[in-house]
């Protein structure tokens, strides 16, 4: 395998989805981010900070919510949680 991108807006990159198989979405879990990656390779902070803490993973349903698994790791508040943002 090759490196498709890298940057430090990825350190700490865990759960991965695509979103209409163009543009790439990564739960940044050390950085308490989700970022999107677009198919040239450039990356943007699609929400960042509060509540996030600790995001492990995305996913998108039929009607274009993006969900994101919040791990709550590194405080007590918030707690694990799934969040769901607009499409």
């Amino acid at each position: 395998a090759s490196a498709f991108v890298e940057d430090e807006a990825l350190a700490g990159a865990d759960g991965i989805t695509f979103e209409d198989g163009s543009t790439l979405y990564v739960a940044v879990n050390s950085q308490n981010a989700i970022r999107s990656v677009s198919g040239e390779g450039e990356i943007e902070t699609v929400a960042s900070g509060d509540p996030f803490d600790f995001p492990a993973d995305v996913a998108f349903n039929a009607d274009g919510h993006l969900f994101i698994a919040n791990f709550a790791i590194q405080s007590e508040s918030p707690s694990p949680a799934l969040l769901r943002t607009q499409p």
